[in-house]
């Protein structure tokens, strides 16, 4: 029976500790399991197809280009920490989002796994925003890129604004942002700056569209003392809210601040005690929640103070190296002035965390700093696929390579059979076979067969039913056929001869094939490897011949257990007279030279006497062979003569005795390879 699984496990709890036990070798055991698994994963990629030809209400007969597509996306992205899962989703995310039959492409594929694992977002996620901001899949990674590059220059955590941005993504075409994904992206950054809900100044926006909208909420901004900003003139509002809609959140952030100072005692920003109200009732006139505005109103007077901060003689430092360093920034205890200062952590030329402080900001700090966010970041001007690849690929750190490879290693032979032609004909092969005899089955026992008519028939009584019941239950194939003439009456002759001519076939296909099914059957049992037992591995990576026994070992026979010791051989066969009688005429010599046959035959032992020399680095070694014959199995002329005359017949006995050079005494038995 066939069942659907994913492709071949690669769960290691220790895969670093897997491979110092074995002395770097376990990817070898890991490629070697692989092979085990190549038909699940066969069986696995077309339950994929299926489902995918299913969604499209394609014909299977695309199923190949499909799966052709699956294994080189899997190539693609595998690298990047991604499995054969992903591929799926992907193709099924695209499917749903575009309302197309589209195919996600391998260089599509590797570009949007590297923007999921950027973003921390999923695959249906980040192609439905985009595609409801009128764009397509091929512009996700280069607007991902930009986020990215946004975010690192702002010194704000990417996945947020990327959470942000890919939320908010349909708005582009509602509001007025500068450079599109750019500009969205940067008033997504200021808003995780601030710890601030853009979502407030987007609805504050579509409010500000209607001009009445505006004119009221610019009257309530006058009127409860909220001078020196923008919001006190409508057309300004109405114009800020279709062109500008960060620009519109920086003036909010403005107008929050007003209301906070600093307490000396505390060390930080509060709102004033007399403006609390005043607040709240300029929230309200806003739309925006109070929480939100007073987060607001505090984080911007703290980053206006840190950019105060800032010394800046002598330094050429732009806009948005200001706005990185006071978000970079912390309060702690400086170890310059003993009180607490606001300090920018960051890597040295040796890699070594270094503290600077920025009311004491050197170039060479500040250099430092700079140069760290550009090998954080993606480059502007490079290809930005290129590099949000590369930036998946360095994020995955040392154990995240090491955990891709070893998925890798475990299913790349078998997603490339999944999704090749040669796989294909397997998988069509065994259905074939299956189907053949399933439609045959139904011939002969289906409802509009004879057996179908005849169980609805008069024979059907209770008696010949349950006999046929009986015999079936049995599951035995020759018992089965053997009966069912006893009960031909209700099977119907049709019925009998097929299972006859089937039995048949599966007792000729025992017959013709019952040694190749249990070696691979007995290769396939013992196929996983393991280091614990180094004999055993070997015997399994062929390097041994398979006959290697470990000293200490026994090995058990009707007469009694034989202890293994160093350099031990063994000499056996099963059927002697047979192979004698049959090759009688080729001579005894011959006939024990035959390989693969075995018989119990001969237990024989040595005495090894060594008698000095007058040379003492030379030695003369004589073997005393004694002979005890004993033949298990039916008796016969032959056996009688073997028994008697081998014992007399010297030029046997030194035959055996040369063939068995380089032996060694070991209990009393000599062995043979």
């Amino acid at each position: 029976m066939l069942h659907y699984l994913q492709t071949a496990p690669t769960a290691d709890p220790d895969p670093l500790g897997s491979y110092f036990k074995t002395g770097g070798l376990k990817q070898y055991a890991e490629l070697a399991d692989s092979f085990t698994e190549i038909t699940k994963t066969i069986q696995s990629m077309d339950v994929e197809m299926t489902k995918v030809v299913k969604t499209m209400g394609l014909s299977a007969k695309q199923g190949l280009a499909i799966k052709q597509n699956f294994s080189q996306s899997y190539q693609s992205i595998v690298d990047l920490g991604g499995k054969m899962s992903d591929v799926v989703d992907q193709q099924e995310a695209l499917s749903n989002v575009s309302g197309r039959n589209l195919i996600s492409l391998q260089s599509q594929s590797e570009a949007l796994f590297a923007a999921v694992s950027v973003t921390g977002l999923k695959a249906e996620e980040l192609q439905k925003s985009f595609y409801d901001a009128g764009m397509e899949g091929a512009h996700i990674a280069e607007n991902v890129a930009k986020i990215v590059q946004v975010s690192n220059q702002l010194g704000v955590n990417a996945q947020a604004v990327a959470a942000t941005v890919t939320t908010n993504l349909e708005k582009l075409n509602r509001f007025g942002f500068t450079n599109g994904v750019e500009g969205l992206a940067k008033m997504a950054g200021k808003a995780q700056a601030l710890r601030f809900d853009m979502n407030e100044t987007l609805d504050l926006a579509d409010d500000l569209m209607s001009p009445e909208k505006a004119i009221e909420t610019a009257a309530a901004i006058q009127r409860l003392g909220g001078a020196a900003t923008a919001l006190t003139d409508p057309l300004k509002l109405m114009d800020l809210a279709q062109n500008d809609v960060g620009g519109l959140q920086d003036e909010l952030g403005k107008l929050a601040k007003q209301y906070t100072y600093f307490d000396e005692k505390t060390e930080s920003f509060q709102i004033m005690p007399g403006a609390r109200r005043q607040l709240k009732e300029v929230a309200d006139a806003l739309g925006i929640d109070r929480k939100e505005f007073e987060k607001m109103a505090l984080e911007t007077s703290k980053l206006d103070d840190k950019m105060s901060k800032i010394k800046f003689s002598g330094l050429d430092i732009s806009k948005e190296d200001k706005d990185q360093l006071a978000n970079l920034a912390q309060l702690q205890d400086s170890k310059i002035t003993g009180k607490k200062e606001y300090t920018v952590n960051y890597r040295d030329a040796d890699g070594k965390m270094q503290q600077a402080e920025l009311a004491s900001l050197t170039r060479e700090q500040l250099e430092a700093i700079k140069k760290q966010t550009e090998q954080d970041s993606i480059e502007a001007g490079e290809d930005p696929q290129k590099q949000l690849v590369k930036l998946a690929k360095d994020q995955l750190g040392e154990f995240g390579r090491l955990a891709a490879a070893q998925e890798k290693l475990a299913n790349t032979v078998g997603t490339t059979m999944g999704g090749s032609k040669g796989g294909q004909l397997i998988l069509k092969d065994a259905a074939d076979t299956y189907a053949g005899l399933a439609q045959r089955t139904a011939d002969a026992f289906g409802p509009n067969s004879e057996f179908g008519k005849n169980m609805n028939g008069a024979n059907a009584t209770i008696t010949n039913v349950t006999k046929l019941l009986q015999t079936m239950l049995t599951g035995n194939f020759s018992k089965i056929v053997d009966e069912l003439g006893s009960v031909g009456s209700i099977v119907g002759d049709a019925a009998a001869t097929f299972v006859e001519k089937e039995f048949k076939a599966f007792k000729d296909g025992i017959t013709d094939k019952g040694a190749e099914i249990a070696t691979m059957n007995a290769n396939i049992g013992s196929a996983s490897l393991n280091f614990n037992n180094i004999p055993e591995l070997m015997r399994k990576l062929g390097l041994s011949d398979g006959f290697y026994t470990p000293v200490g070992d026994t090995i058990k026979t009707p007469s009694g257990n034989i202890e293994i010791h160093e350099k031990d051989y063994f000499l056996a066969a099963t059927q002697l007279p047979d192979v004698l009688q049959k090759s009688v005429n080729k001579g005894l010599m011959d006939v024990l030279k035959i390989q693969g046959q075995s018989m119990n035959a001969a237990m024989m032992s040595t005495n090894t006497q060594t008698q000095p020399q007058t040379q003492p680095q030379k030695q003369e070694v004589v073997h005393t062979v004694n002979f005890k014959v004993s033949v298990d199995g039916p008796k016969n002329k032959l056996t009688d003569m073997l028994i008697e005359e081998l014992p007399k017949n010297p030029s046997l006995m030194q035959y055996i005795v040369k063939h068995f050079d380089n032996t060694k005494t070991s209990g009393g038995m000599i062995v043979k390879k």
